[in-house]
């Protein structure tokens, strides 16, 4: 079925909300974000919230479940399963509120069904986006408001954009320990002041609220400098995932620019880092990713610029994490 141009006239406006819109982007760029979960957590959320979680088996059959959190610190979960997939043209999969992402949640409120066709136009893309099945015109308007957000944050991310991506910092490390030990090194206070930060650097404060939405505040000393530095959790997924922003802070906890000369308005305020943790044969693979949020093309270009310096740095790390998972066995 080819994609629709027009929003459809013969619908139940009681039942059924409908949004174009058009980005300033190419087709095959919107499709990508919004089918690959990592870049759904830039933008895959209501307006005024934050995206904790998102979860994508991109198959027909296959299920996909977000969380997102309000302004006021409720988390609100939806999932459903796609039921058609024909990229980069269109999307057809099935809506309903859920208590949580674990598998045989319960289910909250009207199972729904959203579709959304991809048409390409020149190197812009119109998004035809349709939600069916709602229960009355006042669930239509509340609906709106909250994919209308959606689409904004969409537009936020991708226009005047022909990649995402490319400034993506991708780190792996193999350690020779159980996955228990290495996430636990991860996510506990003590742990972390041993080997968090750069090669030499000691932790002179650390506070942590592990929980969606809690952070990680600290400061370290490094080559005589003082730096204070944060991380905001978005999903904790034990021991599996840990989703978190990270940005260098001041004392109070306020997120601020770098404290390096010549990087003020360069490096961005804010990273959005995922790290996996897969166990295998008694060993543990992790692997994180970490890419710019809500950032500018100028702090975008220099991230990347930066990608062989934070290897590097990353690295050295790593190896001090190495180093203390060891002395830990």
């Amino acid at each position: 079925m080819p994609a629709n141009t027009k929003l459809k006239t013969d619908i139940d406006p009681n039942t059924t909300l409908q949004i174009s819109r058009v980005f300033d982007a190419p087709r095959a760029l919107v499709w990508k974000v919004w089918t690959d979960p990592v870049h759904m957590m830039h933008w895959f959320c209501a307006g005024g919230f934050k995206t904790l979680s998102v979860n994508v088996d991109l198959r027909v059959g296959g299920e996909y479940c977000f969380s997102m959190m309000s302004p006021s610190g409720s988390t609100h979960t939806a999932g459903g399963t796609y039921q058609e997939i024909k990229a980069p043209e269109r999307l057809v999969y099935s809506h309903i509120w859920v208590k949580s992402c674990t598998p045989g949640a319960p289910k909250e409120g009207r199972n729904t069904t959203v579709t959304v066709d991809f048409i390409e136009q020149g190197d812009k893309t119109l998004v035809n986006f349709m939600h069916e099945g709602l229960d009355g015109y006042p669930d239509v308007e509340s609906h709106r408001g909250g994919w209308t957000g959606f689409l904004e944050n969409l537009a936020g991310y991708v226009d005047g954009r022909t990649e995402v991506g490319a400034e993506e910092l991708v780190i792996t490390r193999t350690f020779n320990a159980p996955r228990d030990l290495v996430w636990k090194v991860w996510t506990e206070q003590e742990h972390l002041a041993h080997w968090w930060g750069p090669k030499g650097a000691t932790m002179k404060h650390a506070a942590l609220d592990l929980k969606p939405g809690g952070s990680f505040h600290y400061c370290m000393d490094h080559a005589g400098m003082e730096m204070w530095g944060k991380f905001i959790y978005r999903d904790i997924k034990s021991p599996e995932r840990l989703v978190f922003t990270s940005g260098f802070s001041d004392k109070d906890g306020n997120i601020v620019a770098a404290p390096f000369p010549g990087m003020e308005d360069k490096f961005p305020r804010q990273v959005l880092n995922i790290w996996t943790f897969e166990e295998r044969d008694g060993k543990t693979i992790a692997t994180g990713r970490g890419m710019p949020i809500d950032a500018t093309q100028k702090e975008r270009d220099f991230f990347k610029d930066m990608n062989a310096s934070m290897q590097a740095g990353n690295k050295g790390m790593l190896d001090q994490l190495e180093e203390y998972i060891a002395s830990l066995a």
